[in-house]
């Protein structure tokens, strides 16, 4: 710090010693004004980058959950599918025809229920149904419910073409 006129003696070595409590002379009234714009848009900015990276949360949350949604809708459909395909298979080939499924126990962690009642297969999971038609009438109903463990769906063609259907 450098002495001015007006300061006496002694206080230069106190103003040097307690890091110069007196303004510094180089610095102006524009200066300081500069180093306040700089900390307010310096706040702003990260006022800007926080709104936008909660932004950005929204929208992966509302893709994830629609793409939760999507898996969902392919896990029962995609079940749906393997056993209508199976029972129609069974319809077109010659009697005595036997098949056993292996159906699982919960698609992707959640329980679900099958049902084939006449002439469609139908999966309900995580609140929706999904529904195939088959190309013949079953006749008969059968009805899995959910807290399946691991089960083998039984498709039976007689000699009389008659298919009959069953869960072992």
């Amino acid at each position: 710090m450098i002495a001015n006129k007006k300061m006496k003696k002694g206080q230069v070595a106190i103003s040097l010693f307690f890091f110069c409590k007196e303004k510094n002379p180089w610095e102006t009234k524009e200066s300081r004004m500069k180093k306040g714009q700089v900390a307010i848009e310096f706040m702003a900015l990260v006022g800007v980058a926080i709104l936008l990276l909660l932004l950005f949360t929204g929208v992966v949350a509302y893709y994830l959950k629609i793409t939760t949604q999507q898996q969902n809708a392919y896990s029962g459909q995609g079940l749906a599918m393997t056993i209508r395909q199976e029972i129609n298979t069974a319809s077109i080939v010659e009697n005595n025809y036997e098949r056993k499924i292996k159906i699982p126990g919960q698609l992707d962690g959640k329980n679900y229920r099958l049902a084939i009642t006449g002439r469609e297969v139908t999966i309900t999971y995580a609140g929706n149904d999904y529904s195939e038609l088959l190309a013949i009438d079953t006749g008969v109903g059968i009805t899995a419910d959910e807290n399946v463990v691991k089960r083998h769906l039984q498709i039976n063609k007689n000699g009389n073409g008659v298919i009959s259907l069953g869960i072992s």
